[in-house]
């Protein structure tokens, strides 16, 4: 495959918009994707094994999508925890008049950590629209750091910056 991937995540209109390497050299990425035939987009997850190949451990085919709203989702940002749970940002709603920036948690095998923020997500809507989440890291302590763009024009965008517990609540 010279080092290529590409498949159909859904039925069309896939997209990836990030990665992160895990330790033993697994592969993640996040985008999105039609999964319901409706101009509709999910937040879809990837784990690839080394070789390109679908880490089947990860769900049952490598492959979770999911839903924040009833309105386009879409996954941003990817960040790996050193307990193997999986962090993915992004926006929620972004054909609503309210887009807010999202960061949900999934453990190593795909579930979702319900555990995490409020049922398994981080919500943040700052009053602009859209707001989104381009970026997540993590500081010295594990604690997530969320950045972001909020407002639709340039004349009113603003940067976004929040700083997590590693529970997924407001530090």
């Amino acid at each position: 495959n010279n080092g290529q991937v590409e498949h159909l995540i859904g039925i069309d209109n896939c997209r990836a918009y990030d990665v992160a390497v895990m330790p033993d050299g697994r592969i993640v990425s996040v985008g999105t994707s039609f999964t319901t035939g409706q101009n509709d987009f999910d937040v879809a997850v990837v784990r690839y094994l080394p070789d390109g190949s679908f880490d089947t451990a990860f769900s049952t085919d490598g492959k979770v999508t999911f839903s924040w709203s009833i309105t386009a989702d879409i996954g941003y940002a990817v960040c790996l925890q050193p307990d193997g749970g999986i962090l993915v940002g992004g926006a929620e709603g972004e054909e609503s008049p309210t887009v807010s920036i999202v960061v949900a948690r999934l453990l190593e095998n795909g579930d979702p950590d319900l555990s995490f923020g409020t049922a398994g997500t981080f919500r943040s809507f700052v009053g602009v629209s859209p707001t989104r989440c381009g970026g997540l890291a993590l500081d010295g302590d594990n604690n997530i750091l969320v950045a972001g763009t909020a407002g639709a024009s340039s004349a009113d965008r603003k940067s976004y910056l929040c700083k997590l517990l590693p529970s997924g609540q407001p530090d």
